[in-house]
């Protein structure tokens, strides 16, 4: 069976000049502007969890989001991203739940209108991802490489070259068991999905 692979993760577009703003918990809301701060990465330990694949707790995930301009929230597509984390709309996020994401959960967030009281009348959702996997056959696949070894844990980080072609990743049978939404260990940034999965989203008409 086919598995299939996104590296949408890294895709910082998702989340730029959308219009939005959030506050973390216990925090203030961040500036109703485009340019992202150093501020709005002050959690990067929780976004390089994040993009291995390890589930989170709430708390590092927005507490709330607003729009502040809303001509150009109209470009964010069913999938975007808020401060460095995954979030989709109703109508993918009904899709994902009725398959296995491990650990994994879908976290509702409530988007607020520019006076950061009234709430929009549109479900949404972080993804919380919560399922890694070693199933990558390093020896038989093609366009990786390997980036470094962990001197704490030994663990090695490879990376898929942008170029890679269908076919050229090549992963044991154990990779069709459990979870259809996960992350291989040595591979962050790379979301991988089972065929059962990307088929109910092209059944939905979803991108």
């Amino acid at each position: 069976q086919k598995v299939w692979l996104t590296n949408i993760i890294k895709d910082y577009s998702l989340g730029d000049r959308l219009g939005l703003r959030y506050k973390d918990f216990d925090d203030h809301w961040r500036p109703a502007q485009h340019k992202v701060t150093d501020e709005s990465r002050a959690g990067l330990s929780d976004i390089e969890k994040y993009v291995a694949g390890y589930s989170l707790d709430r708390k590092s995930f927005p507490e709330s989001v607003a729009i502040f301009d809303e001509k150009c929230f109209r470009r964010a597509g069913e999938i975007f991203s808020v401060g460095g984390f995954l979030v989709t709309r109703k109508s993918l996020a009904d899709v994902i739940r009725q398959f296995d994401m491990g650990s994994g959960e879908l976290i509702p967030i409530k988007f607020h209108h520019a006076d950061l009281k009234t709430e929009v009348g549109e479900d949404f959702y972080f993804i919380n991802f919560g399922c890694r996997k070693n199933t990558v056959v390093i020896k038989d696949s093609k366009n990786i490489q390997k980036i470094t070894t962990n001197t704490h844990t030994l663990e090695e980080i490879w990376k898929i070259n942008n170029w890679v072609q269908n076919s050229e990743i090549i992963l044991t049978s154990n990779s069709l068991i459990g979870p259809d939404l996960w992350f291989e260990e040595r591979f962050p940034d790379v979301i991988f999905m089972s065929d059962r999965l990307v088929s109910g989203i092209r059944k939905k008409s979803l991108k």
